[in-house]
């Protein structure tokens, strides 16, 4: 198996995504081709994740916790729904 660069292994993207995720997007979407389709998906979601936890820092208090309630009473009536 052939190695892998440095700025294409999962440690890297995990780190560049949290540090700075827009940067992580230019990485990823530059470098898909390189990664199968599953691992290529789970990169760009975490650094959608954490870009939008940082954006939150950028609203009011009453708005991040109006987001942050939606999504856990979306998250537990999935939940509830599957059983």
């Amino acid at each position: 198996m052939k190695k892998q660069s440095w700025y294409l292994r999962e440690n890297f993207i995990y780190f560049l995504a949290i540090v700075s995720p827009v940067i992580s997007y230019i990485v990823i979407l530059v470098n898909r081709k390189k990664w199968q389709h599953v691992k290529y998906i789970e990169y760009l979601f975490f650094s959608t994740i954490t870009l939008s936890i940082k954006i939150l820092g950028f609203v009011s208090k009453k708005l991040e916790l109006a987001v942050l309630l939606t999504i856990a009473v979306i998250y537990f009536i999935k939940k509830w729904s599957k059983k």
